[in-house]
């Protein structure tokens, strides 16, 4: 995370002194490429290791944080910062602060434990093994290399690739489609925050879901979300009224909160925490290009029939998949 935070501020002082488009593409591959180093893979990497019987809700809140960032300082630089001091300024002074607010934190607050490095720690796994043999294995678990010969680790991998195409797809169309239809651009792009929002305070509901049932069933319980709400909003029209929009919002919401907790969580579960970081690090290398693939379909689709209906149709399809395949992944023997 230090070093991500270094890389990640070397990119906004690049961006601060751009001259060129490809000064601005190399600067924006360097901030993403730091961002990385601080996103999902090292939190949850973390959590996981300090948590064991509420790890979901551990990771939800976790979940929450790394959302509420973009909630909060989206406004803030391009409210106050851009307009008050200019764009090269305002990267700078975001460089600035990645270095000294990150840096510290990163180096003297996160320490990665597993259970056995917490005080009494030693005692208490060994207690935990007489109980269940199940904590032994998640304790230890499986290198990437044996997660990558396991059929659970493809079936997750397709399952949410196939869920984040309609997801992305639905959202990243939301805003041109609601105009088409005849909606302001205000209000279309409000209940596209609003999503972001109630996306937040899900990530908790959902990892502490997680914590009570199987994480695949959440995860299918929030696919079903998803097709809930893209189902609205293809079937929306201004004559609804605001208020079904505003129910899309919700249940899309909702939809939209679950990658992070049931993603992180299907690690852990299957496959230990061994090599967490790695596996869970191949699993969003994958879950990306759903995440890609979406809006590319929603445009060609466009371009093709004048319309997001038919790429809506897709979406639900793409939904229909996912589910029996995340049913279909059974938890590999990891003896």
């Amino acid at each position: 995370m230090t070093i991500g935070a270094l890389v990640m501020s070397s990119g906004f002082f690049l961006l601060a002194h751009m001259n060129s488009p490809i000064v601005c593409y190399i600067g924006h591959v360097i901030v993403g490429a730091g961002s990385s180093a601080l996103g999902p893979i090292p939190l949850t990497t973390v959590v996981s290791g300090w948590f064991i019987q509420k790890r979901g809700l551990a990771i939800g809140i976790t979940a929450m944080g790394t959302g509420a960032g973009g909630i909060i300082l989206a406004p803030i630089i391009g409210g106050f910062l851009i307009p008050r001091y200019g764009w090269s300024a305002s990267y700078f002074i975001m460089g600035v602060l990645t270095s000294i607010i990150v840096i510290p934190l990163a180096l003297f607050l996160i320490k990665t434990r597993t259970i056995e490095s917490v005080p009494g720690g030693e005692a208490v796994s060994k207690e935990l093994e007489k109980i269940s043999s199940q904590t032994t294995i998640d304790l230890n678990g499986l290198s990437l290399k044996r997660a990558l010969m396991t059929p659970a680790f493809w079936l997750i991998a397709l399952a949410f690739v196939m869920s984040q195409i309609g997801l992305t797809g639905s959202i990243q169309s939301q805003v041109p489609h609601l105009q088409d239809i005849g909606f302001p651009v205000s209000t279309a792009a409000a209940s596209l925050g609003a999503i972001g929002l109630v996306s937040g305070f899900t990530k908790i509901l959902l990892g502490w879901l997680c914590d009570i049932i199987k994480p695949k069933y959440v995860f299918n319980l929030a696919v079903l979300f998803m097709a809930g709400g893209t189902f609205i909003l293809m079937n929306i029209d201004p004559d609804s009224g605001t208020a079904i929009l505003w129910l899309y919002t919700l249940i899309m919401g909702i939809g939209a909160g679950s990658w992070l907790p049931t993603l992180s969580m299907l690690v852990s579960k299957n496959f230990g925490l061994a090599a967490y970081g790695s596996i869970f690090g191949a699993l969003s290398f994958v879950f990306n290009m759903g995440v890609s693939a979406g809006p590319l379909l929603a445009g060609s689709i466009f371009d093709i029939s004048g319309g997001y209906h038919w790429a809506f149709v897709a979406f639900m399809v793409s939904y229909a998949i996912a589910i029996p395949v995340m049913f279909a992944a059974v938890k590999p023997n990891v003896q």
